[in-house]
């Protein structure tokens, strides 16, 4: 066996350091800092140009569009505890508007079942017409489609 490889894997002369690495802190911009790199970037004219100031000052691209945006409409960013009460507000009333509505389609679903069983009823238990004869439907005539299906007028409800 070779000795230099028996050297090696003697001792280690170094041992591993066991120092916590502190955490890293996420990074803060000041609005001034901000409103300096928007302005250098919308000065770039050629190409790859915004991309080069990006890669030196360590940002991405989509910070610089969200800076734009902030300092386009000043209150983008931030929310008003009054901005914050009436947004909820005018959720419960959305949700209150959303439970209502869905109580109705479940009625109306109701209603329309019903209305499928009582056609269904109605054609299933009359006796059939010939075809093309006319059927007194509903106070008038109306062409036979092969059965005979009378809608009763007000008078003749029960």
């Amino acid at each position: 066996m070779d000795s230099t490889l028996h050297e090696s894997r003697a001792a280690p002369s170094q041992v591993p350091s066991t120092e916590v690495v502190p955490r890293a802190k996420r990074r803060r911009f000041t609005k001034a800092y901000k409103q300096r790199i928007v302005r250098e970037a919308d000065t770039c004219q050629i190409p790859g140009e915004i991309g080069a100031l990006l890669r030196r000052e360590g940002l991405y691209s989509s910070q610089l569009s969200k800076w734009r945006q902030q300092l386009d409409s000043p209150e983008a960013g931030t929310q008003s505890a009054d901005k914050v009460h009436a947004l909820r507000k005018e959720l419960r009333a959305v949700r209150k508007t959303l439970a209502r509505t869905r109580h109705e389609l479940k009625q109306a679903r109701t209603v329309i079942e019903v209305q499928k069983k009582k056609s269904l009823d109605c054609l299933g238990s009359r006796s059939p017409t010939s075809p093309g004869n006319q059927v007194d439907y509903a106070g008038g005539t109306h062409q036979g489609h092969g059965y005979d299906c009378r809608v009763p007028l007000h008078g003749d409800l029960p």
